[in-house]
């Protein structure tokens, strides 16, 4: 069973956002050498398991970057990406049942990076367990 933060990464890329992996989409911290308008799928932890520890409930945040002084782009793409992951029930994801993926929170404007480009999170519990 991959990640969380793989399987929604690969979510994303194969959703029509005009994402790809590496150039605009990643795993873990947005890289200096990716596009303006990029987005990263980060693990956070999650909560203990429920019962025989098949069943899972990993959380993992979305953080993107909109072009610089773009606030309104960058806020379109983190709605495009909380729609797109928001609406998982009940699908297998690479060997995974994910039976749902919950945006936790709204959007969070989390201010500007060093470039001026604007940053947004959205949160996101997911109950998933092995097929």
């Amino acid at each position: 069973m991959n990640s969380p933060s793989k399987d929604m990464m690969n979510v994303l890329a194969g959703a029509s956002l005009g994402l790809m992996v590496g150039s605009s989409l990643c795993r873990g911290a947005l890289q200096t050498g990716m596009d303006d308008l990029a987005v990263a799928v980060t693990d956070t932890g999650g909560y203990r398991a429920q019962g025989n520890f098949i069943w899972r409930r990993p959380t993992i945040q979305v953080l993107v970057r909109g072009p610089r002084g773009d606030y309104d782009a960058g806020y379109a793409m983190a709605l495009d990406c909380m729609n797109e992951l928001h609406a998982i029930a009940d699908e297998t994801i690479a060997g995974a049942r994910y039976i749902m993926v919950l945006a936790s929170s709204d959007i969070l404007f989390a201010g500007y990076d060093e470039s001026h480009r604007p940053l947004f999170s959205v949160n996101f519990e997911i109950q998933r367990t092995t097929t």
